[in-house]
């Protein structure tokens, strides 16, 4: 049988853009908010007044658009992503394109601010991304990012895993990610300035994410790593399995559904 580990790059990453496409649902009601939350940080340290086109690449389902559109209200705002499912679900009073982040459909010049919010970490080579960004930015354009720093392991996760490990459930192969390629400010400001990038800002900050049992277990069995892991359980014991998993999370204080990860911003300007 062949694994993710023996697919080529570009079936990979068409992979991880069906698989956004298919849960674009779950991530809607239980994770965009908190990354609209950290793009409402990146954007209040950037001054939009005169703004008069800007593009969120890798937008998603379009959370951010409106936050945009309220700090640059004469500007014409445009979210752009690879999984057309997640799309589907954006905003239509915004302007949408089905896109690759290294191959956007837009002239030179074309914008005066990129926002690209936890999205570097799923391209190739992240560094392409930021140059196709710089390329379709007038000067004096910023370039905004966000990407995860370290993440702190919580007690209800570390719960859900060690009682999918009891009922046998595998652990799948990972799709596209190089965290650790933008994982920190040093990381980022360095691929700023190889993408042609300077007056170059990082800095930290820190989602906190508090969950109710339901919301916590919508998500794990919905997308990303904790839906395919439980996707790996023999159907007749997921019910027994949610049953236990369940009831053991109920029983946790409220402080073990608390999630808390570094989040790594970053802002390059082209200057030239």
């Amino acid at each position: 049988m062949t694994g993710i580990e023996d697919l080529s790059t570009e079936e990979r990453i068409a992979l991880l853009t069906q698989t956004y496409s298919a849960e674009a649902g779950v991530y809607e009601r239980c994770w965009a908010a908190g990354l609209q939350e950290m793009g409402r940080v990146l954007l209040d340290r950037l001054d939009l007044d005169g703004a008069r086109a800007v593009l969120d690449v890798g937008a998603g389902v379009g959370a951010l658009l409106g936050d945009i559109s309220e700090r640059a209200p004469e500007a014409m705002v445009v979210g752009s992503d690879r999984a057309e499912g997640m799309l589907a679900l954006a905003p239509r009073c915004f302007g949408l394109a089905v896109a690759d982040a290294t191959r956007l459909p837009f002239g030179p010049g074309s914008f005066d601010l990129i926002t690209m919010v936890f999205m570097l970490f799923h391209l190739p080579h992240p560094v392409d991304g930021l140059r196709e960004a710089r390329r379709i930015l007038r000067r004096g354009g910023r370039a905004a990012s966000t990407t995860w720093g370290d993440d702190e392991t919580w007690p209800a996760l570390e719960l859900w895993h060690e009682e999918l490990g009891r009922y046998g459930a595998a652990e799948p192969e990972g799709l596209h990610s190089l965290h650790d390629y933008v994982d920190t400010p040093e990381k980022m400001a360095m691929h700023l300035r190889d993408a042609g990038f300077g007056e170059i800002e990082t800095w930290t900050g820190r989602l906190e994410r508090r969950w109710d049992v339901e919301s916590f277990v919508d998500r794990a069995t919905g997308m990303a790593i904790g839906k395919r892991r439980y996707e790996t359980l023999d159907p007749a014991v997921r019910p027994r399995f949610l049953e236990t998993a369940r009831a053991r999370i109920q029983a946790l204080p409220n402080s073990a559904l608390v999630s808390r990860s570094e989040v790594i911003f970053a802002v390059g300007t082209r200057v030239r």
